[in-house]
């Protein structure tokens, strides 16, 4: 089933979030709430980014600050929220406002790129959620909604990078991606949004 954007949308398209499947009884999103990440969020985005990196099970540990040791990762949480072009969604329990999870977009450019540079119009995204709360439905409420801003804001799609091992790859096909370049097991996928009518 696809879950986002139907391709070629125009603004009065049918938002990703009335088409998610959620499994029943499973799922804490009744208990939880979206807001727009800001720059208030970063220590928690990085959290995140050090979350979202994919270690095999046959790798040695990750070192606890690789965000901030890659000079690759840096990109992806330094100075977040000073520019207009960041923008994220966070995932609170309602009961004591906890995060559970985020997913947010950050615009490169050639000079600047990220792992996935595809356009200078075409965002790279990142997202993870704690582990007790994946597989629930959090992560595609969280990743529908990044679409469907990116869509408003006329970008013309998104990006992901993820290790073609790592679970997230079949997320991100269900979510819509589609792989378009390939660095040994790392693949950079796409979401691409029609013409706006």
């Amino acid at each position: 089933m696809r879950i986002g954007l139907p391709r070629g949308s125009g603004d009065g398209a049918q938002s990703p979030l009335d088409k998610i499947e959620v499994r029943s009884g499973t799922t804490p999103l009744a208990l939880c709430y979206f807001r727009q990440a800001t720059a208030s969020d970063r220590l928690f985005l990085e959290q995140m980014l050090q979350l979202s990196v994919f270690n095999p099970k046959d790798a040695a540990p990750l070192e606890p600050n690789l965000i901030y040791s890659d000079p690759q990762l840096l990109p992806y949480h330094e100075n977040w929220g000073q520019s207009a072009e960041d923008f994220g969604f966070i995932a609170i329990r309602q009961h004591d406002n906890k995060p559970l999870g985020a997913a947010w977009i950050r615009q490169f450019c050639v000079t600047a790129p990220g792992y996935g540079l595809v356009a200078d119009n075409t965002p790279e995204l990142r997202m993870a959620l704690l582990p007790k709360y994946r597989s629930q439905g959090l992560g595609a409420q969280l990743l529908a909604r990044l679409i469907t801003h990116a869509h408003k804001k006329r970008y013309s799609g998104l990006i992901g990078c993820v290790d073609v091992r790592n679970p997230a790859y079949n997320f991100y096909e269900r979510m819509g991606f589609e792989p378009v370049t390939t660095n040994g097991k790392l693949i950079t996928m796409r979401y691409r949004f029609g013409k706006p009518h």
